[in-house]
């Protein structure tokens, strides 16, 4: 007798969702879309964000220039974040727990944190044309990118001219 096929199971990883790319989202174009997991394991659309600025960063626990620039791009959030503006980081971690560990330790557990699987975190960063990290966009109200490059070259200045 043939082996039954497993049962589907309800703790399969939902699948990644993106947008149609046609080309690199550069400084004007609209953002992808995508979905992922956060780290509270609700679904994240970016679209969801709409009427929202947000900072989209590409990170991981083990990138050395990442832990540099976090804490100043977090801190420029937070002067902002009263001012309908969201951090968004998508981890590219090879683990949940080195993600959450990471910013467990930090203390930035105030960020909405991504992180479905390296693969599915890889696949935005590819769609993102992301090839080095950190990498930060700056996605204004309408969903457009308004800035993309290293974190430490976003300002005030930049963030609050996209937010007038």
């Amino acid at each position: 007798m043939p082996a039954q096929p497993a049962a589907a199971t309800e703790t399969a990883e939902p699948e990644t969702v993106i947008g149609e790319v046609a080309t690199c989202p550069t400084v004007g174009k609209t953002a992808p879309d995508f979905t992922l997991r956060s780290l509270d394991g609700e679904r994240v659309t970016l679209s969801e964000f709409r009427g929202r600025v947000v900072i989209l960063d590409f990170w991981a626990s083990w990138c050395g220039p990442c832990q540099r620039s976090f804490p100043a791009l977090h801190e420029l959030w937070s002067s902002v974040s009263d001012q309908g503006v969201d951090l968004v980081g998508i981890s590219l971690d090879r683990s949940e727990s080195n993600a959450r560990g990471f910013l467990a330790s930090t203390g930035y557990t105030d960020i909405i944190a991504l992180w479905q699987s390296l693969a599915a975190s890889s696949t935005v960063a590819s769609a993102y044309c992301v090839s080095g990290i950190p990498h930060t966009l700056v996605i204004d109200r309408e969903g457009v990118v308004r800035y993309s490059g290293h974190p430490a070259r976003l300002t005030l200045d930049r963030v609050e001219s996209i937010l007038n």
